[in-house]
């Protein structure tokens, strides 16, 4: 005789193992770890991966792979970065602005012709292919 999975009787409960279920239910959790346990738990695998990045960089440069001017070191790389933040900056909210003597209108290929992009993003006027 074929059973069905829904007809099926669950089995009979003991009342031992309905009291273990509520005894469970006044078990003093652990504490809450603090804030900053929490914080160092999640920022110590990313400083260990900045870490071992920077490491490996220094490592290959050391190696002489390729000359310092065409793989430099990190030190004069951020160096440089940090040098020319205010730089950075500025050319981030910096869109790329477009002559007076640029065409109104999308070139034939679909891209501007003031900055040669395909994107919106540059100025606005290339076709929304």
């Amino acid at each position: 005789m074929a059973t069905n999975e829904l007809t099926r009787i669950p089995p009979e409960r003991s009342l031992e193992s309905e009291l273990s279920g509520l005894d469970n239910l006044e078990m003093v959790l652990p504490p809450k770890p603090s804030w900053y346990s929490r914080a160092w738990a999640s920022l110590w695998p990313k400083l260990l991966a900045i870490g071992l990045a920077l490491g490996i960089w220094q490592l290959v440069v050391w190696s002489g792979w390729k000359p310092e001017y065409v793989f430099p070191p990190p030190k004069p790389v951020f160096q440089s970065l940090f040098d020319n933040f205010s730089t950075i900056m500025e050319a981030v909210g910096t869109r790329c602005d477009v002559p007076p003597s640029a065409t109104r209108s999308p070139s034939s290929s679909g891209s501007c012709s003031a900055c040669s992009s395909r994107s919106r993003a540059c100025c606005g006027r290339a076709s929304a292919r």
